[in-house]
């Protein structure tokens, strides 16, 4: 039985082959964006990845992937669209109710999260590539308000290699370095989530326009 992440990012293992030998990244992270460019959604599980993407998708921005993107930093840094997927705890599914009726794996193990596929729903939300702008580390606080404060390299680095690398066999010199380039010519930002979710896309917004 095909489980709702194999759905959800299919033939990811050789993805990440092809990307490295056209001299980019499979990374495990979100991506959304607007016209003025992309952020990155880097952190491990339980993060707040999949809440901060589902929640700017709402808001009418682009979807660029839920936790598997392609980057590229040449001749610029760019991210591009792997799958049109989205995950989602089960747990955290009353927060998205306009979500529910479209679980793809409605029959799902309780262990399993919620798989939707954007495209079957507001395909006018998908992009296939935007300039990266910043990298975002989504944590969630508690509060009400969601603010940005900067981070470090190292920070951005932690967030988004190890589980980049787990799923290259053996190439993580080579993701590690790619990814290090990226991360070295875009600024990165702790997003400290706050519990109003229409107010997390306004912050991400004031990012992408350089107002952080």
């Amino acid at each position: 039985q095909i489980s709702g992440s194999q759905m959800a990012s299919p033939l990811r293992q050789i993805l990440a082959w092809w990307a490295l030998d056209e001299q980019r990244v499979l990374c495990h992270a979100g991506a959304v964006g607007n016209a003025d460019g992309a952020v990155l959604l880097a952190g491990k599980s339980g993060s707040g990845k999949s809440t901060t993407t589902l929640a700017c998708h709402a808001a009418g921005m682009s979807f660029l992937g839920d936790d598997c993107v392609i980057l590229s930093d040449r001749p610029a840094p760019r991210v591009a669209s792997v799958y049109n997927s989205a995950k989602l705890n089960g747990d955290n599914l009353d927060r998205f109710p306009a979500w529910e009726p479209r679980v793809h794996n409605p029959q799902r193990p309780p262990s399993e999260k919620a798989v939707f596929f954007v495209h079957d729903w507001t395909p006018e939300a998908l992009v296939s590539d935007l300039p990266l702008r910043a990298i975002l580390l989504p944590r969630i606080v508690g509060t009400v308000e969601t603010k940005v404060r900067p981070a470090s390299a190292v920070e951005s680095l932690v967030a988004l290699a190890p589980s980049s690398i787990r799923q290259t066999c053996g190439e993580g010199h080579a993701t590690l370095r790619s990814i290090a380039r990226v991360n070295a010519n875009v600024p990165s930002f702790v997003l400290e989530l706050g519990t109003d979710l229409a107010r997390i896309p306004e912050v991400v917004r004031r990012v992408l326009a350089g107002d952080a």
